[in-house]
């Protein structure tokens, strides 16, 4: 009998994020009798999904890096691909793939890392002020990669041209594989699970429900979402705007609604939170302002839980989404837009019905 593959998958964090999630996805479809698969952690952080990973029987280290290039960390790693005899390390995530690319050639051992974001996009740093600070991530970015034998997976065939236009690499080393869904979990909950769910978020029978899930980043685009409520409201005053996320923006976008005059009854920030499936299934439209994504596992989520769909009219999402058809796409990110096809929508529930089943 052939000897089995080790792989040792480094990911920065096991937050619930969507490159996380999809690595749980990976997880737990690799064939084991091919593949041994193990896991590593960059940094010592709320790792939500680290007891899902070794329920999978998977091992699963933490590194406590404080940087990409943090020496203790590069040694802790050389230290486990040694033991563990790995053949193949899997990377994702800015600082997993820097210190993976350091640790692997260190060894001679390849690597494949997953490429989930389109990252130097301009719009993917959309409002944010520190470009020389980009630059120098892109600079290390491409330094790393160059380092030993490596391969690399695409999460969309924009992601992939991306990457290829800002890092340098040619078209043979980039294959695309779409993130993916375990979609015998998105099956319909039990009713009374879901009146109890919207009981807990204070939710009355008559509420529309509007929800975001996404991290609180300026690429994001939930400010045009909160810029959008009022007059939101004005046409439908029963609108709930449910925003799931964490992120530096938070405290902002908190700010941001308290000065538009959206009390609580209208806005909820209800962090990160591992019911998303719930949420989804009382949701009556799904929203996604997104400016940059690779290929969203939060708008992959809601249209598997049958919810119709508004999002922001970019490369990756034209791939998920027909206009009009599987779901409705909005260009931009004026907030009298979003408004208006939010309003439209709300309003012809048969409508929100047959795009969400499709």
């Amino acid at each position: 009998m052939d000897r089995r593959i080790t792989v040792l998958h480094l990911i920065e964090s096991l937050g619930r994020g969507g490159a996380e999630q999809a690595l749980l996805n990976v997880l737990r479809h690799l064939n084991r009798r091919k593949i041994k698969s193990i896991v590593a952690v960059l940094y010592h952080a709320e790792n939500d999904l680290e007891q899902e990973i070794r329920q999978l029987g998977l091992p699963c280290y933490d590194l406590e890096a404080h940087s990409p290039w943090d020496p203790k960390a590069l040694f802790r790693l050389m230290g486990i691909l040694r033991k563990q005899e790995v053949d193949l390390v899997h990377t994702q995530l800015f600082g997993a793939n820097v210190l993976g690319r350091i640790g692997s050639s260190l060894l001679r051992i390849p690597v494949v890392t997953t490429l989930q974001f389109p990252d130097y996009e301009k719009k993917f740093y959309a409002g944010n002020s520190l470009s020389w600070k980009i630059r120098f991530r892109q600079i290390v970015d491409g330094f790393s990669l160059r380092l030993n034998r490596q391969a690399f997976i695409a999460v969309s065939q924009h992601t992939k041209e991306s990457s290829m236009r800002h890092l340098g690499f040619s078209e043979k080393k980039v294959h695309v594989i779409p993130n993916t869904l375990c979609l015998e979990k998105w099956g319909c909950s039990h009713p009374d699970s879901l009146e109890e769910k919207r009981k807990e978020l204070g939710i009355e029978q008559d509420d529309k429900v509007l929800t975001c899930v996404g991290r609180f980043v300026p690429q994001k685009g939930q400010r045009v979402l909160l810029q959008a409520m009022p007059k939101i409201l004005k046409s439908s005053p029963r609108t709930r705007l449910l925003l799931l996320g964490s992120g530096p923006q938070e405290k902002e976008l908190q700010h941001l609604s308290s000065t538009l005059g959206l009390s609580m009854s209208h806005v909820s920030f209800l962090g990160v939170r591992s019911d998303v499936k719930e949420i989804l299934e009382i949701t009556d439209l799904f929203l996604f302002p997104s400016v940059a994504e690779g290929l969203s596992l939060a708008l992959l989520e809601a249209m598997a839980a049958g919810r119709s769909c508004l999002a922001c009219n970019i490369p990756p999402t034209r791939k998920m989404i027909e206009d009009g058809k599987t779901g409705f796409l909005v260009s931009g990110w004026d907030p009298s837009v979003w408004a208006n096809r939010t309003v439209e929508l709300l309003g012809n529930p048969l409508l929100r019905k047959n795009t969400g089943d499709e």
